[in-house]
């Protein structure tokens, strides 16, 4: 049976919790959150692009390189069930 992409942002939420530029990335997360809770599925794929971009411009930055490797993966997770492009 298949994660409920619900139970993938919240993971991936508490992943980011702390990690990045400011509140950046959390941002983003809860952004696709609602656009996924409106039926939004291209929406929230373009979102989860940018998020995922952010990630790697900021890894060995203000992102563990560690961290970034596990919050990509799980991004990567979502755009996978969602059927992202």
């Amino acid at each position: 049976m298949a994660t409920p992409v619900g139970s993938l942002f919240e993971k991936l939420l508490a992943l980011v919790d702390g990690v990045g530029p400011g509140k950046s990335l959390a941002h983003k997360i809860a952004e696709a959150q609602a656009s996924y809770a409106a039926q939004d599925v291209p929406g929230t794929c373009s979102i989860m692009n940018a998020f995922s971009n952010e990630v790697t411009a900021q890894s060995g930055k203000h992102v563990d390189p560690i961290s970034a490797v596990a919050i990509l993966a799980e991004a990567a997770a979502i755009r996978a069930a969602l059927g992202c492009g």
